[in-house]
């Protein structure tokens, strides 16, 4: 048996009779250590996170995590696979458990799980799952940002593809692949479809509704991620975002990865912060704009070379922070994401069209 948790102690207490005192020894401490947590990235991934977690005690449990590291043993292995069985109606062999590193290896290789409408039921199942559990914890936190998001999306005018949608879409008769573009307000939106010959679907950023902690961002994104599947169920996906978007965006992208979609590109618009991504970027900055990383001496392409290493472009266009959705800007904006777009669509592999 490898032991669940190793504790350092500066010497075994001991009892008066020279013997090691078991009553004296400290509690094994299985808490999450928040610098490592990574959030469950697919629906499987949240009905087995929410699986361990209400068997292990615990508040969260992260897709790199081991069952066995944060305290579990062979009578709780075969709970989970019970409590699968029972909650989701998905059979896990007792011996996948064992034998996976991580809740995220242990995922993939659970059949049943990769076609669009094993997807679409895992999604149903996941956030039938939230009610159970720990992960009962998450549905107010969601639940908080989107009724506050429909606060400030109550005016706006564009498609829905169901009545209580958070993404609305402009431009949605019109052929070719659609943009979804995390943004702060309408006119950002209204601008975008106005200069682009294409559906633009609009998802509002965080502004004004949640502090952009990691939770908030996956859950929000998750919510995204949810209704893009149904909007768009086949195909690649054209994703981007400014300012605060960007960073939502970027959330978004990873969870589509994570359930097998693929992104033609990533448009990111005055960042900031530049993690790691694995698929092709599009940097864009503005010429007068203060998060412009092109000042005298500096050098941002060695920071992009390592965190976009299947590829990115860079373009600068007119304007300064704040000022992208109005003329001149608009117009050097939105050639940026018509010129990364034809690119895209005339490549090998593209799994998109655009019509001239």
């Amino acid at each position: 048996m490898v032991p669940a948790a190793f504790i350092a102690l500066p010497a075994f207490p001991l009892t008066p009779n020279g013997k090691i005192d078991r009553n004296a020894l400290p509690e094994p401490d299985y808490a999450l250590d928040d610098s490592t947590y990574i959030a469950p990235g697919t629906p499987i991934e949240t009905i087995m996170a929410g699986v361990w977690a209400e068997l292990l005690g615990l508040d969260k449990v992260g897709r790199d995590d081991n069952f066995f590291a944060l305290g579990g043993h062979s009578l709780l292995a075969l709970k989970v696979t019970s409590l699968l069985q029972d909650r989701a109606d998905i059979h896990v062999p007792v011996r996948l458990v064992f034998e996976t590193k991580t809740l995220a290896e242990l995922c993939s290789k659970i059949h049943g799980t990769d076609t669009l409408d094993d997807i679409q039921d895992l999604k149903t199942k996941a956030m039938e799952f939230l009610d159970h559990g720990q992960e009962a914890q998450l549905r107010p936190l969601i639940d908080e940002i989107i009724e506050k998001q429909r606060d400030y999306l109550q005016h706006w005018s564009g498609h829905r593809l169901k009545p209580d949608s958070l993404i609305v879409s402009l431009n949605e008769t019109r052929p070719g692949p659609g943009l979804f573009w995390c943004l702060q307000g309408h006119n950002e939106l209204s601008q975008l479809a106005a200069h682009l010959e294409m559906p633009v679907h609009g998802m509002r950023s965080g502004h004004m509704v949640m502090e952009y902690t990691s939770e908030n961002v996956s859950a929000i994104a998750a919510r995204y991620v949810a209704e893009m599947t149904a909007i768009q169920p086949a195909g690649d996906f054209i994703v981007g975002g400014n300012c605060q978007g960007g960073v939502i965006a970027r959330e978004i992208a990873a969870q589509l990865q994570n359930l097998g979609r693929k992104i033609s590109v990533l448009f990111l618009m005055e960042q900031s912060d530049f993690p790691p991504y694995r698929e092709y970027v599009s940097l864009i900055f503005g010429q007068e704009s203060f998060l412009n990383p092109y000042v005298a001496d500096a050098d941002p392409d060695v920071v992009f070379r390592e965190a976009y290493r299947a590829g990115y472009s860079v373009d600068i266009i007119s304007g300064g922070h704040g000022q992208f959705f109005e003329s001149p800007n608009i117009e050097s904006l939105t050639s940026v994401i018509k010129k990364q777009i034809r690119a895209i669509s005339q490549s090998a592999g593209s799994n998109i069209s655009i019509s001239r």
